[in-house]
């Protein structure tokens, strides 16, 4: 479905309405109703922008897990000295439960009936982190501040 940019915004504050909702309520509890209420909406006009509640929630990981990716790799950006790289990257990491809570909840209680949307992007999330981290303990070992025999084994 493509959108307007007056749409597009309205589908964002939706999805922004609906993060604060599964953060309180939980994927499993949290409702159309809820996500419609906190969004000053009416329920058939959440629908209007999403299929279901699933797409809903698919829509505030993607959006979560976009920013996460950019506030780690802002921070890596930041300065060219590894180790203060991989203090800042653990550090942000460490914080992800608190910023980004649905983000965190759906990367660590994958389970069975995870969707298959949360079930690829926790492989993407995985495969980034592997690659973000092994990058930095390997500019490390280039520039002297780490001494590591086997970057793949130390990175995961």
């Amino acid at each position: 479905m493509k959108l307007s940019v007056k749409r597009k915004k309205e589908r964002e504050r939706i999805i922004q309405n609906a993060r604060q909702v599964f953060k309180k309520f939980g994927s499993k509890k949290a409702t159309m109703n809820d996500i419609a209420e906190a969004s000053g909406k009416a329920k058939s006009s959440v629908y209007y922008y999403f299929k279901s509640k699933d797409d809903v929630y698919n829509a505030v990981i993607y959006n979560e897990a976009k920013k996460y990716r950019e506030k780690v790799l802002q921070s890596v950006k930041e300065t060219e000295n590894p180790e203060l790289q991989l203090k800042s990257y653990i550090l942000i990491r460490l914080q992800t439960d608190k910023i980004y809570s649905n983000f965190y909840y759906a990367m660590t209680h994958l389970s069975k009936s995870s969707s298959p949307f949360i079930k690829k992007l926790k492989k993407i999330y995985d495969n980034e982190e592997l690659r973000i981290f092994s990058n930095i303990l390997k500019k490390g070992i280039e520039k002297g501040y780490f001494d590591i025999y086997d970057i793949k084994y130390a990175a995961v």
